[in-house]
């Protein structure tokens, strides 16, 4: 899968969450943050990844695999029913993805 493709096929994602209330916004050329309608949760970022024999798939921001990209409503699916992470119940987790926000504005 090739850069566009790539962003196609996350753009695509951002829309299948969009369409259940989530909002998506690309945060790279190759990372998307999704935020839950509910902000008691701080949402995941997914990026693409090539699988067994190539085939791409979507997975979280710690390498976990959600769904083959030609899944756009199972990854949708597998996103919104994600359990938060350890990571994000940390103390100072907010402050860390503030801080890293505001450094990307920066650059």
């Amino acid at each position: 899968m090739n850069p566009a493709q790539r962003l196609d096929a996350l753009h695509a994602l951002a829309s299948e969450l969009a369409a259940t209330g989530w909002s998506a916004r690309l945060e790279d050329p190759d990372l998307l943050h999704a935020v839950p309608p509910d902000s008691a949760r701080p949402g995941t970022t997914v990026r693409i990844k090539d699988g067994v024999g190539g085939v791409p798939w979507f997975i979280t921001s710690t390498g976990d695999p959600l769904r083959p990209c030609h899944d756009l409503p199972g990854a949708g699916r597998e996103i919104r029913t994600q359990p938060l992470s350890q990571e994000s119940r940390a103390p100072g987790y907010a402050l860390m993805r503030m801080k890293s926000a505001l450094q990307r504005i920066v650059r």
